[in-house]
């Protein structure tokens, strides 16, 4: 078993990323419980006891009526409060990685460890940050794994924000020298750990100078190049001719509506009084969200300039634009991801919601032509910003090889 302490590979482990801390040279560690949720079983805890009281007869227990209160319905009801109550104020469990011993060790228990399960880090063979969308019971999330050789994986974190499982990702492909994948925005990305942490332009620096793509012919976004930087206007996203529909919906189900009041208006006493009346209630309100969808369409695009220092993305937001500058050294990664690759990434994600939906074939098919694609993906270290969903995929390729070309000069 390789030596990680002498081998040099455990320098960086003295100075872990939160919520981890050092317990020891070599040894970091992970704990859950406690805090929050024991406030909140106390009380379940507290009422467990006193009814186990009440059943044992230390302490008189009745009922509403004024009558003693039987053990046998004292007893079951304060055993089941007094343990979940329990385990939510004393339950622990610890997430050790030894750097000593090469292993990952995990435990349970009630203020100490009750049981312990131990993994050799021999038996891993990457790191890995991956994304679950969430769903009704869940939140979105940023799991950062180590996956074993034998397809057993073990959940190391599990952040709610992208650059907290960056740090982490980071952090353990470097301390255990293990290449990090990065499967968060579609086709896993592989990273050296000797390069961990490097930006966009040192990345591409050494990779092999790519052809160029070719222009597509129906382009939607607009691109002004210049010897400085490279202006890029993408249109607001989703499906082909959305815009439209966005609009006209509104005036043609008030105009159907208004069809069908008609033989009514018309056996009232005053028609034109009612219709009036109507078409300032609900047709000006109508027209005045149509034509606002209509103008708020057309200015919502995103505006990037890209240049050697880095990304400047304007966003409209409401009524207001938000600006986003992303350093070089910042900047992580630009990409494009396709309906094709985020069903992809679905498929291997590990989670088991709406996998019946991505087994059907003809599920998938659907799902193809009817879901836009996901657009371009900015990766920095203190955000992961998306924007050009719904344009094609040539398109998109194309805007990748023009944002990096003007990122790296």
């Amino acid at each position: 078993m390789i030596d990680f302490m002498q081998s040099g590979h455990g320098s960086d482990f003295t100075d872990p990323p939160a919520p981890f801390r050092r317990t020891s040279s070599g040894v970091v560690e992970l704990r859950r419980g406690g805090g929050k949720i024991a406030l909140f079983g106390a009380p379940f805890f507290l009422a467990g006891a006193f009814m186990l009281s009440g059943a044992a007869g230390i302490i008189p227990a009745y009922t509403e009526s004024g009558e003693r209160a039987t053990p046998v319905i004292l007893g079951p009801m304060g055993f089941v409060f007094f343990a979940i109550g329990g385990v939510m104020v004393f339950g622990r469990q610890w997430l050790i990685l030894d750097l000593g011993r090469g292993s990952v060790l995990r435990q349970i228990g009630l203020l100490l460890p009750l049981r312990t399960s131990e993994r050799p880090f021999s038996e891993f063979n990457a790191v890995v940050m991956a994304y679950y969308p969430g769903g009704s019971e869940s939140v979105e999330s940023y799991p950062v794994k180590l996956r074993g050789f034998d397809g057993k994986d073990v959940k190391i974190i599990d952040p709610l924000r992208f650059d907290e499982s960056l740090r982490m990702a980071e952090y353990l492909a470097k301390t255990l020298h293990l290449p990090l994948l990065d499967s968060t925005t579609g086709p896993e990305t592989t990273v050296n750990p000797d390069h961990v942490g490097e930006s966009l332009r040192d990345r591409l620096s050494r990779a092999p100078e790519t052809a160029p793509a070719e222009r597509p012919v129906a382009m939607r976004s607009e691109v002004v190049e210049s010897a400085a930087e490279t202006r890029i206007a993408i249109p607001a996203g989703g499906l082909k001719g959305i815009g439209d529909i966005r609009v006209l919906l509104p005036l043609a189900v008030f105009l159907f509506a208004m069809l069908i009041a008609i033989p009514t208006l018309g056996k009232s006493a005053n028609p034109r009084t009612l219709f009036v009346i109507l078409l300032l209630i609900f047709g000006v309100p109508t027209i005045f969200a149509s034509v606002n969808s209509m103008i708020t369409g057309k200015r919502r695009k995103t505006a990037v300039n890209a240049s050697r220092s880095g990304l400047v993305i304007n966003r409209l937001e409401g009524r207001k634009t938000k600006t986003t500058v992303i350093p070089i050294n910042e900047l992580l990664d630009v990409d494009f991801s396709t309906s094709d690759s985020a069903i992809a990434s679905a498929r291997h994600s590990g989670y088991r919601a709406g996998e019946q939906i991505l087994r059907n074939e003809p599920a998938i098919a659907a799902l193809r032509k009817l879901v836009p694609n996901p657009g371009i993906v900015v990766k920095s270290r203190s955000a992961l910003i998306t924007f050009g969903e719904g344009l094609s995929t040539d398109e998109l390729q194309y805007l990748v090889w023009l944002l990096r070309k003007a990122l790296t000069g």
